[in-house]
């Protein structure tokens, strides 16, 4: 799947919270499967990133939870991530001596993948056992 990327370009050490690129990283909205890439961008204010996680447990989001990748975090979000659902994380984050977390929202878009499933896919053996169960009783009345 794709990866986003998501970088912090600013913070507000009062209210906590963080200032992203894309503006609407806020809201990211994501593919089932999808990496996630945070980074921390110079002049960000940010000194590190101690932690994302779901802001409410078992919410079932990550298949690869967040972590630690070298200068970035990262994460996968799960295939059985329901779709048109949102998602709220934490991001606790650091300046100094200064801890602060940050709730941005997930989304979960359709994927074709899900489009096919859903649209075309789940519908069809409803369709043929009806075509099936029709042409019995078509022939049966005759």
């Amino acid at each position: 799947m794709a990866t986003r990327n998501i970088d912090i370009i600013g913070s507000d050490l009062a209210t906590g919270q963080l200032t992203f690129h894309p503006s609407d990283s806020s809201h990211t909205r994501v593919a089932a499967g999808d990496k996630i890439h945070w980074h921390i961008r110079n002049g960000s204010g940010v000194d590190s990133i101690e932690s994302i996680e779901e802001k409410i447990a078992g919410d079932g989001i990550w298949s690869e939870e967040p972590h630690r990748q070298g200068n970035h975090w990262e994460g996968v979000i799960s295939s059985f991530a329901r779709v048109s659902e949102f998602y709220v994380y934490l991001i606790t984050w650091k300046r100094g001596n200064d801890i602060r977390t940050h709730d941005p929202l997930i989304s979960i878009k359709p994927s074709h993948a899900n489009f096919i499933g859903n649209i075309i896919l789940k519908p069809l053996p409803m369709f043929l056992i009806g075509t099936l169960v029709g042409s019995l009783f078509c022939k049966k009345s005759k």
